[in-house]
Parts: structure tokens; C-alpha cells; sequence
């Protein structure tokens, strides 16, 4: 049996503090977390290579949460994840990406989950294990919050306009920081606040409210957009960091009801569905119009839900959907209903990218490349704006060729509609 006080470490001016399991097959980053934690004023146990030393501990001494790395050791983490299904009380902080399967072993357990995703900052881990074990104040809520629709701006907007989006964003938060005695910039990215007292919670709506609409301002007269372009991108970013936050009562949504969004209500239903019994899952397939005429290349998971969708039929009627000769859709399509699976509905990407082994002269060395993301008919209802559908493309988006189409690609695309719909804080 492990000893547990030889595994425990305590920052030196805290020797009562919450303790956070670490296990990683990497010592590097067993370092890089310890390291963290110790620094943030938390107790680490461990850090521990072996999922089975994490069960030898639990139950033995007080533990607020466990950092989990699934990045070395595929088979180990689900037995990790398997095991945890009996210690529901204690939160996780999952290193990911998480993928579809490790996302699966997470539906079925009852803790609270967050992802960790590379380069490990402190400001994400520590507001990760704050939102994991419900300590966080109303005021740091708010920080959060905010932080989050920051980092979803620069998710879903247009790739060639981050550099100015990001410079927008920057000089709003060094405004905040200079402007008021609660605010810092954190030094790990210039995007992100961070705090140094607590502040009334009126008082920090207030300052979000305004810098929202001075963002939602300066996007539209920056970039001359048109005036909806900028608030409806904005309010998508905030309807994701919404989403992140369980409960629809507190200071979040108080300071959503003073920006008057229109569509909060059906929010709401989205935090509904998700905590209902409905298993959120896709499949996606890649279809190409080779000289032949259309082929099914690939499809990611051929055991799983909707392969059935993804058929030689349904290629040749969404490759004759997007075009034919010489004059192609590009772009997002859909969703429309599956012609095989009443249950289904598809979403289409396709492009006209090079293809070295093409010989219609019709096309010039190109070929119609689509790919086709299925997923269930009730979930219509909640899908985002077209331009967060558009960004979990951004991998198809970025390929130069046919060849570089892969399942890596479209395992990342699966992973990315997934995640617009969890809600695991």
C-alpha cells in the first residue's frame, strides 16, 4: 500500500491546502503541474505514472480534485475512467483533446469534468479546478466569463481577421487593467484578465456590459463590417461561454439579461437538451468525384452511429447536390435530412482542391472534396449560427490537397461539433 504522506507536497507558507491528484506518464509534465499548483498555494498528491496508485490514495486522505493525463496511454485511460465510475465525488481535469472515445467513458460518469488542453497555463488550470470544485465567487465568475468570450472571438472568427480581432481585444483589456485598481492583464496572454481583489458583483456587470458593446463597436468600425456582423459574431462567443456555466441564475445571467440577448431562452433549452439523456454523438464521411464518379474514401468510424447514412447512393446525391461539370458549391451546406436514416441529419462541407491524379480536363487538376458530418434530427433545434458551424471546419478548410484528407481530420471535426454542445462544469 503506497504511503500516502510521502506523496504529499504543500506550498511552504500553506501546509493545510486543497489537494490535487496528479497523474501523467510524463515527468515533464508531472513537473510543469506540480509546479503550478504548488505556486497557486494548492497541495499535490503524487505526481503519480499509474492510474492504480490514484485508487490506492482515494479515500485515504482529503483530495479536492485529480488531473488526469489521457495523452500517453490510450488503453490505461479508460481503465482510469472506467474505475472513477465509483468515486463520483471527486472532480476531474482531463489533459486532453478529448476525443469521441475518451468523450463516451466521460457521458457515463457523474463527476465534474473539465479539459486541459497544451500549453498547460496556470491561469487555465487554476480556473479549471475553481469551476470543477464550485469555488469560485461570483465576482471570479465573472472574470471567467469574460475571459471565455474572449477566447471564443478569437475561435470563430474569420482566420484572416485574428490579427486585428486579437488587437481589438488586447487594447480593451489593457484599458480595463489601466483603468480600474481590480484588474490585471495576465502575463501568460495579453487577451486575458486576471484579478487582484474582489469586487462587488453590480459593480463588474457593469464593466463587462460595457466592454462587450465597446468590442461589439470597434469590430464593426475597425474592420467596416456591417453593423450585425460584429454583435452577431460577439453573441455567438458569448452564447459558448454561456453554455459553459450550468445554472441560468447568478451573476452570469444577470449580465446577460442587461445585454438584452434576444435568444437566451433558447440557450436555456440547449442546457436542457444537454443534461437530458440524449447521447450527443456524429460520424463524418469523405466523399471525392474521382473520374469514375463519386466514392466514399473514408469513413471515420464504420461500426459506430450513422455509418448506414454514409453509402455509394448518398456520395452521388450530395456530390450532384453541390454542382456538376464544371460549377461546384463551396462551402458550408446544410443540414438536410438523411435519405437512409429518418433519425439523421447531414451537414456538408465541400471543396475544389488539387488532386494530382484527376485526368477530367474539366476540372484542372482538381476534384470535388466533401466531407459529410451526420448527427441526430433532434438536435436541430440547438445548433449555432452558421459561422460557428463553419469554424469546426477549419481543418478541411486549411488542406491543400486531396491526399492530405485524413481520419486525424475528421476524428478533430467530430470532436469540435461535440464540444459545442458539452457542458461538463
Amino acid at each position: 500500500m503506497i504511503p500516502v504522506d510521502e506523496f504529499l507536497h504543500y506550498p511552504p507558507d500553506n501546509q493545510n491546502p486543497d489537494v490535487i491528484i496528479v497523474c501523467s506518464v510524463s515527468t515533464e509534465r508531472q513537473d510543469e503541474l506540480k509546479e503550478i499548483l504548488l505556486t497557486a498555494g494548492y497541495g499535490v498528491c503524487g505526481p503519480f505514472q499509474s492510474y492504480l496508485d490514484i485508487f490506492e490514495i482515494l479515500g485515504r486522505t482529503d483530495i479536492s480534485a485529480i488531473i488526469f493525463d489521457t495523452r500517453d496511454n490510450y488503453s490505461n485511460s479508460f481503465k482510469f475512467l472506467n474505475g472513477m465510475i465509483r468515486y463520483p465525488e471527486y472532480p476531474l481535469l482531463i489533459i486532453g483533446p478529448i476525443d469521441h472515445t475518451i468523450n463516451s467513458k466521460l457521458d457515463r460518469l457523474s463527476n465534474k469534468v473539465a479539459e486541459l488542453n497544451f500549453p498547460l497555463l496556470s491561469r487555465d488550470v487554476i480556473r479549471k479546478i475553481n469551476l470543477v470544485t464550485g469555488r469560485t465567487t461570483g465576482f471570479s465568475q465573472l472574470v471567467t466569463f469574460l475571459n471565455e468570450i474572449f477566447e471564443n472571438i478569437i475561435k470563430i472568427c474569420p482566420r484572416d481577421k485574428v490579427p486585428e480581432i486579437r488587437k481589438i481585444l488586447v487594447y480593451h483589456v489593457e484599458q480595463l487593467a489601466q483603468g480600474s485598481d481590480f484588474f490585471d492583464i495576465d502575463s501568460e496572454n495579453a487577451i486575458f484578465l486576471s484579478t487582484n481583489q474582489v469586487v462587488d458583483d453590480d459593480e463588474m456587470i457593469k464593466v463587462c456590459q460595457r466592454v462587450i458593446r465597446d468590442i461589439i463597436e470597434d469590430i464593426n468600425h475597425q474592420l467596416n463590417s456591417d453593423e450585425e456582423w460584429g454583435k452577431s459574431m460577439v453573441h455567438d462567443a458569448i452564447y459558448q461561454a454561456y453554455y459553459k456555466f450550468k445554472g441560468t441564475e447568478g451573476p452570469v445571467r444577470d449580465l446577460l439579461e442587461t445585454l438584452e440577448l434576444d435568444d437566451i431562452d433558447f440557450y436555456n433549452r440547449i442546457i436542457n437538451f444537454v443534461g437530458s439523456k440524449t447521447n450527443i454523438t456524429c460520424n463524418i464521411a469523405h466523399f471525392v468525384l474521382e473520374d469514375i464518379g463519386p466514392v466514399v474514401d473514408i469513413i471515420l468510424r464504420e461500426e459506430m452511429e450513422f455509418s448506414e447514412v454514409f453509402t455509394p447512393m448518398a456520395a452521388s446525391q450530395i456530390i450532384s447536390l453541390m454542382g456538376q461539370g464544371e460549377n461546384y458549391h463551396e462551402g458550408l451546406y446544410g443540414p438536410i435530412p438523411s435519405m437512409v436514416n429518418p433519425g439523421a441529419m447531414i451537414l456538408i462541407y465541400s471543396r475544389m482542391i488539387p488532386d494530382e491524379t484527376m485526368e477530367d480536363i474539366r476540372l484542372h487538376g482538381k476534384t470535388l472534396s466533401v466531407l459529410a458530418l451526420a448527427f441526430k434530427k433532434e438536435m436541430m433545434n440547438i445548433l449555432p449560427s452558421r459561422s460557428v458551424l463553419n469554424s469546426i471546419f477549419t481543418p478541411f478548410i486549411e488542406i491543400e490537397s486531396r491526399q492530405d484528407v485524413s481520419s486525424k481530420i475528421m476524428e478533430e471535426i467530430c470532436h469540435k461539433f461535440t464540444a459545442l454542445f458539452e457542458n461538463k462544469h
